[in-house]
């Protein structure tokens, strides 16, 4: 029996910040899904007229601090690793990948190619998707998952999203207690006999 080409850690709704603005966004929705090559990821926002988007790109770059402005984000744990990754997306097509050691530790860019990044603001719904071609990931795990948005608004504010905010006080992404969702690996193949 071959292995599953495509596993899903399904539909996912996130829940705003109880300290943040309520504008910008309405709701917001993810699907994520792990291929034979890397991870697909799709973001749906029903945004109000205070959404502010960043400025669209020609072409997908690397930059840092990208939370400072609309940024979509996912966060990936192997198996019972303290280790995780954090990939950020803009509507602008900008991205960030990094490695943490550990919670908010030994942070460095995660080398990698360029996710493809699509995305599209149609009256009030803003969709993004993002395919990472991510081959050296590690293998054979159950993934412990968080997602996140940050959402700008014309005042300024900017207001925070995620599957969980695991306690009270500033919203805070890398919390391992915030990583709800899981996916696991492959199904291994049987031996014939």
């Amino acid at each position: 029996m071959a292995p599953a080409e495509l596993l899903s850690a399904g539909h996912q709704r996130l829940v705003r910040h109880q300290d943040s603005p309520a504008g910008g966004a309405l709701k917001i929705d993810v699907s994520l899904f792990l291929g034979r090559y890397g991870w697909g990821v799709d973001y749906w926002v029903k945004s109000d007229a205070s959404l502010v988007l960043p400025r669209a790109r020609r072409a997908t770059r690397r930059a840092d601090e990208l939370w400072k402005h609309t940024c979509l984000e996912l966060f990936l744990r192997p198996g019972n690793a303290k280790r995780y990754y954090e990939f950020n997306f803009s509507p602008s097509t900008q991205w960030a990948a990094y490695e943490f050691d550990d919670y908010r530790q030994g942070m460095r860019p995660l080398h990698m190619g360029a996710p493809s990044i699509y995305s599209s603001m149609k009256r009030d719904n803003l969709h993004l998707h993002a395919r990472l071609d991510w081959r050296d990931r590690p293998e054979n795990t159950v993934w412990s998952i968080g997602l996140a948005a940050v959402i700008e608004t014309a005042s300024g504010e900017r207001a925070y999203w995620a599957l969980k905010h695991p306690k009270k006080g500033p919203p805070d992404f890398h919390d391992p207690a915030g990583f709800v969702a899981t996916l696991s690996p492959y199904p291994q193949s049987s031996p014939r006999t």
